[in-house]
């Protein structure tokens, strides 16, 4: 389903509203095709639309046009083995990049953030890892700790 190897940091600048960066970070890697960077405007949050900012660069940091629109779901993986998506998102073309609207994170715990991209006539698919926690300032991407 989702082969492609995960790479992202602990946390990253989670207040940031800049889409793409003169360095930008490499959170998700497809192979060695490219590389997504996701920033959450105001954090992921249980209380509000965790909306946030994702960009797609080669891995020399180049920007990349997609085919089409990337495909985002949200998905929530529970401690039982019980898994379930959440509401349809809304996926804005910016300037650079994309905004992904109508983010809630009903539960507590590990949430993925599926995505499909089509580049250069070839569908990819990424799988980034989210914890979602009572406090906010707690919560970020990267798997949860026990």
């Amino acid at each position: 389903m989702f082969l492609l190897q995960i790479i992202f940091s602990a946390f990253l600048a989670l207040q940031s509203t800049q889409v793409f960066s003169a360095t930008p970070k490499c959170e998700v890697s497809a192979g060695k095709k490219f590389c997504s960077q996701v920033n959450f405007v105001k954090g992921i949050s249980r209380k509000r639309d965790s909306k946030f900012n994702i960009s797609f660069f080669d891995k020399k940091g180049r920007k990349l046009k997609l085919d089409a629109l990337p495909q985002v779901k949200l998905w929530m993986k529970m401690k039982g083995g019980h898994e379930h998506g959440s509401e349809t998102v809304k996926i804005k073309k910016l300037k650079q990049g994309y905004l992904v609207e109508n983010v809630w994170f009903l539960m507590l715990g590990r949430w993925e953030l599926r995505m499909e991209i089509m580049l250069r006539g070839q569908k990819f698919t990424d799988t980034v890892s989210l914890c979602v926690k009572k406090q906010e300032k707690l919560s970020h991407i990267g798997e949860c700790s026990s």
